[in-house]
């Protein structure tokens, strides 16, 4: 999409930095005064400056993103995301994406969800518990519908929709502020994208090689 640069998966990366910014917010909560002195255990937590330490976060992973593009010509950037199944409790799922809208003002999720059956037949699951894996499946995709229910800065879609192009799909074009292109989504469907996909393509080319 013109304008718009979404970068690939990141292991979950924010998500250690929100654990860091709300154990220095409780430690200093708890152990200001005994955070002053040298020889306090907690010395130097009372200067633990929240808004500086999530400004800090903020001009880092922004400038991680936008490497090797033109800023200047950016309506939108993010990335893609897959490792929500690790987020144990739906109020700490909650509490991270309400800190990410605090430390990137103006961002917005988009959550893309699947048949859950189509999702399983996936290469990249076939040697794990299909039934746990489902129910997981599952919690996580009734978080994203609860979070997006109450958060105007949330849009969902289902893979579905995409194949479809159907107006869920250009109602995301207007979600995200930029102009519907049926030509774009066509070159970006024609592309090998799914993981059995990308392996075929890649022992081919070994093939071709040896």
């Amino acid at each position: 999409i013109e304008g718009v640069v979404i970068k690939g998966e990141g292991k979950g990366f924010l998500l250690p930095l929100f654990h860091s910014y709300k154990q220095l917010e409780e430690a200093k909560k708890q152990h200001a005064g005994i955070g002053i002195k040298p020889e306090d255990p907690y010395y130097g937590i009372t200067y633990f400056d929240e808004e500086e330490y999530v400004k800090d976060i903020h001009n880092m992973v922004k400038k991680y993103w936008l490497k090797g593009v033109n800023s200047n010509e950016i309506k939108c950037f993010g990335y893609k995301e897959v490792t929500y199944l690790g987020i144990q409790h739906r109020q700490e799922f909650n509490d991270y994406l309400d800190w990410l809208h605090y430390a990137f003002p103006e961002s917005a999720f988009i959550f893309l969800t699947r048949n859950i059956e189509n999702v399983l037949d996936s290469k990249m699951w076939q040697r794990q518990n299909k039934q746990n894996l489902r129910d997981k499946f599952i919690t996580a995709n009734d978080r994203f519908a609860s979070y997006a229910s109450e958060d105007n800065s949330s849009y969902q879609i289902r893979y579905e929709d995409i194949v479809a192009k159907n107006e869920t799909l250009e109602k995301l074009f207007s979600f995200l502020g930029v102009d519907y292109s049926e030509e774009q989504i066509n070159k970006v469907l024609n592309k090998p994208h799914s993981f059995g996909q990308r392996k075929k393509v890649k022992d081919l080319k070994k093939l071709t090689i040896e």
